[in-house]
């Protein structure tokens, strides 16, 4: 700034002349050190002399800056014009000092700024490396903080909990499709079963009827033949009917108690089979509810005294008690 840029805003040209003369000191200092400041570049962490000296040049500079600020504050207190003015010099003074300042200010923190980026880059690698184990990052403090063994064995550690949690849920995924498959094996194999005995039922019934409908064409020749005979017949026809009807009761009974024990053997033979499969595979509480299946399972001999059978049904009561103890302690495993 020159006295007639101060005279341009009302300034009378000794006030200028004296102001001009006033300031001219600061504004060489400042050229003075304008180009010793510029020429500071820090592009290394070891250029510490350099950062020293960007930081004594910037305090320098600092210190002139408030001085000028402070001659402004004196000389403004003459008039209003020449507070103007004195403004109008500070500022142009400011807009010299001030980007040497920031420049000098970006100097002196370069190390400071870059392990500030660096410190930002390793906190976002280390992020990105923990997000692909599903690790809850929030809960871990700054991870640019932490040491190169902490946060190897925190990244290893993670990793070999995500690998083991996949490996359960095919380890599951296995297991509920293997189970899935034998239990509809299962109700197939029992669905052929139960069509093949009452397949076997069916014929039984025709061939029952079949003889009582020969019997009772029999029946009624015998009563042609025979007439006189008529009562004696009667009896003779109705002993024949009963028989029958007790023949086929009976044979229907032991069809029934024959299918009934092959079911239910069967049905035994593959408890026994899933349970023993299931036991080798499954942990303790699979075992113990298996346990309770397996007494629950347990077949009673056939009494026929009133006092054993009222043993045989003390001991029905307490296996169930037993059964359900078992499935109560379960719920709490």
């Amino acid at each position: 700034m020159d006295k007639m840029e101060l005279q341009k805003i009302g300034v009378d040209e000794d006030v200028a002349t004296a102001l001009i003369k006033t300031f001219a000191p600061f504004f060489k200092e400042a050229e003075k050190w304008k180009e010793k400041a510029m020429s500071i570049v820090i592009t290394d962490s070891g250029q510490v002399e350099d950062m020293k000296l960007a930081r004594d040049s910037r305090l320098v500079l600092q210190k002139l800056r408030t001085s000028v600020e402070g001659v402004r504050k004196k000389e403004k207190e003459t008039s209003l014009k020449r507070g103007k003015a004195i403004d109008s010099i500070a500022n142009s003074f400011k807009g010299v000092i001030v980007p040497i300042e920031t420049h000098l200010q970006k100097q002196e923190d370069f190390v400071k700024n870059q392990i500030a980026a660096e410190k930002n880059t390793l906190r976002e690698t280390r992020i990105e490396e923990l997000e692909k184990y599903e690790v809850l990052i929030s809960a871990i403090s700054d991870l640019a903080e932490m040491d190169i063994e902490t946060y190897s064995s925190l990244l290893e550690t993670s990793k070999q909990s995500f690998d083991l949690r996949q490996e359960e849920t095919k380890k599951e995924a296995a297991a509920t499709a293997a189970k899935e498959k034998a239990e509809s094996e299962e109700r197939e194999r029992f669905k052929k079963e139960n069509e093949k005995l009452k397949l076997e039922a069916q014929k039984k019934e025709k061939a029952a009827a079949a003889e009582t409908k020969r019997l009772d064409v029999e029946r009624k020749k015998q009563d042609k033949i025979i007439a006189d005979q008529k009562a004696k017949t009667e009896i003779e026809r109705k002993a024949k009917e009963k028989l029958a009807d007790e023949i086929k009761a009976k044979a229907d009974a032991e069809a029934k108690i024959k299918a009934d024990e092959e079911v239910k053997k069967q049905a035994e033979e593959n408890a026994k089979l899933k349970a023993k499969r299931d036991a080798e595979l499954a942990p303790d509480k699979a075992k113990l509810e298996q346990l309770a299946i397996d007494i629950s399972n347990i077949k009673m001999p056939e009494i026929k005294d009133d006092k054993s059978k009222k043993i045989v049904h003390d001991v029905v009561s307490s296996l169930n008690d037993v059964c359900v103890f078992i499935k109560q302690e379960c719920l709490k495993l």
